[in-house]
């Protein structure tokens, strides 16, 4: 009896030794998943995926990518970003938000169709080389969120500079009067920058707008001034939603956005 119980004891320690190795192959089988939900009352939740799953959703991106470069308009590319909701909740990643309500976000169903009316009437006196109103979806890296208190406060500081003040303060109006005050959106930095260097982002980008389809990859930084500064941001007015797998620095983005500008590096 007593060789019997020191059988099970020396197999008990063994038993713990081996443990945390095997629970962290265990953990090291997840990946984490985190979705913030760019609007004013957004949240965030991250939700852990097998390697197969995280694959599957890296294929996705992919294809929501080669699926919008094929689409010629606008009420394709919003199908293909509903399409896209449907599979992101499969698995967890609308950030806690509903099918519908995520549908309507990344769509643009909380803009003002009356603000887009007047867009498209004066499209032909807007620059080529940037887009406006635009239905966006995106995967970079060294790319960077400012949520709408920054937001706010950048708009008061510079209120007499630029077309996002014009934009911004109508939209805003309506929005707030209607009960939906997420209009002022997110701005989204490409690329990271100090005094010394700069690093841009790389990945891709995709619009369609009140210019028409305007699509960027490889290399890029963003190029809107915002008055004295210079942030290299590429995106204002953002609203919808951005997911990272916590491993890398890329981000993927899909929503509506009030102004892109982003210049591509040779």
């Amino acid at each position: 009896m007593k060789k019997l119980i020191s059988v099970i004891v020396i197999l008990l320690f063994i038993g713990l030794a081996f443990a945390p190795s095997i629970n962290a192959n265990i953990q090291s089988d997840f990946v984490e998943f985190t979705t913030e939900v760019c609007s004013l009352n957004g949240g965030k939740q991250t939700v852990k995926l097998t390697q197969q799953q995280a694959d599957e959703v890296e294929s996705l991106f992919d294809s929501i990518r080669e699926q919008l470069n094929t689409s010629e308009s606008r009420e394709q590319a919003e199908k293909i970003f509903k399409d896209a909701v449907v599979e992101l909740d499969k698995y967890g990643l609308l950030g806690g938000l509903s099918i519908k309500q995520a549908q309507k976000l990344v769509s643009g169903g909380y803009n003002n169709p009356r603000m887009e009316e007047f867009l498209e009437k004066t499209r032909m006196g807007l620059r080529v080389k940037r887009n406006f109103f635009c239905l966006l979806a995106g995967n970079t890296d060294n790319t960077i969120f400012n949520g709408f208190l920054s937001n706010l406060l950048l708009v008061l500081s510079f209120l007499f500079i630029g077309f996002d003040v014009f934009v911004l303060l109508w939209m805003s109006s309506y929005y707030f009067s209607n009960f939906f005050p997420i209009s002022v959106g997110h701005t989204i930095s490409l690329g990271v920058h100090n005094v010394q260097w700069t690093y841009p982002a790389n990945g891709w980008v995709y619009t369609i707008g009140i210019i028409g389809v305007r699509q960027w990859e490889g290399d890029i930084i963003g190029d809107i001034r915002q008055g004295i500064l210079d942030d290299l941001i590429g995106i204002t007015g953002f609203i919808g939603i951005k997911i990272n797998d916590n491993i890398d620095s890329d981000e993927f983005y899909m929503g509506f956005a009030l102004r892109v500008k982003i210049n591509e590096l040779d």
